[in-house]
């Protein structure tokens, strides 16, 4: 069994290589379709390795964010759950609903190094997420942090002297940061390093799946094709229903299920004729949206 189910489109091939190179470097067990078996269905290959693998890495571009160009990474976030961990390959992305609503690693500007602290962020995730273990509290801002205080002009002496200082005793990071200088909470609270952020919850949104479905044959035969394609028809309805099922009661909810048939794999048996078929699902799902800012 893999540990490390990679999610992303076929253009972002080689910056994808290069992730998960880093990351079978740093010794986890990674699949991406570039390791499907020659000559096999290529759709019950990818769903099996994702359901099997425990954490499945989303690679975020402007491609995959795209509603129709990325439908396929959406539907395969959207199968992931909670074994789902966010990676942002582009800058400036928005993310989609609902998955705008998850912290997203930001490897925007990441050139492969394997020390870089965002890196070894998403290398401590996802080791802590195989292992059922708590996530680990992300390094990476506060060093991007720490490193735009040092680069970025006009700091006093005694500033960087004490850098370290701050950045490791909580109780003088909160006075450093409440110091009377422009940004500097706001630049605080961002990083972590102060007050959590204002959590304000919003009423439920429109946030419409869409979801890739395989209808199982019937349990049945049919006198003939005709009565085994209406068959699957009349089930289509529950299982979009059971495909479009929300993850989190708490924050979303389902408010219907449309499906339609993009494929028939109808046979003649002994006995008469059994169907089952490829469907797309569009899943009205409706999420509370959760809105996070720091104290301005």
């Amino acid at each position: 069994m893999t540990d490390i189910f990679i999610s992303y489109k076929r253009e972002d091939e080689a910056r994808v290589a290069r992730l998960v190179k880093a990351l079978e470097g740093a010794g986890l067990a990674v699949w991406w379709d570039r390791a499907l078996p020659y000559a096999e269905g290529w759709r019950g290959n990818i769903e099996a390795a994702l359901d099997a693998a425990k954490v499945v890495v989303v690679c975020w571009t402007r491609g995959s964010v795209d509603a129709e160009a990325g439908r396929f990474v959406r539907a395969e976030a959207a199968r992931a759950g909670r074994k789902l961990v966010q990676v942002k390959l582009d800058r400036g992305l928005r993310l989609p609903l609902p998955f705008s609503e998850d912290q997203a690693i930001d490897l925007s500007h990441w050139r492969g190094n394997a020390r870089d602290p965002f890196f070894q962020d998403l290398v401590a995730l996802l080791i802590a997420k195989r292992d059922g273990a708590p996530a680990p509290k992300p390094k990476g801002p506060a060093a991007r942090a720490l490193k735009r205080f040092v680069y970025g002009g006009g700091l006093a002496t005694a500033v960087l002297a004490l850098a370290g200082f701050v950045w490791s005793t909580p109780a003088v990071r909160e006075g450093a940061c409440a110091l009377p200088v422009p940004g500097l909470s706001g630049a605080c609270c961002q990083a972590g390093f102060t007050e959590k952020p204002i959590v304000r919850d919003a009423a439920y949104t429109p946030a419409p799946l869409e979801k890739i479905g395989y209808l199982r044959q019937s349990s049945a035969p049919f006198p003939s094709e005709a009565a085994a394609r209406a068959d699957a028809a009349v089930r289509l309805t529950d299982d979009a229903a059971a495909l479009c099922a929300v993850g989190d009661a708490a924050f979303e909810r389902l408010a219907g299920a449309a499906a339609e048939i993009t494929r028939h794999d109808c046979r003649e048996i002994a006995d008469g004729w059994v169907c089952a078929a490829d469907y797309r699902a569009t899943c009205a799902v409706e999420r509370r949206e959760r809105v996070q800012r720091c104290p301005g």
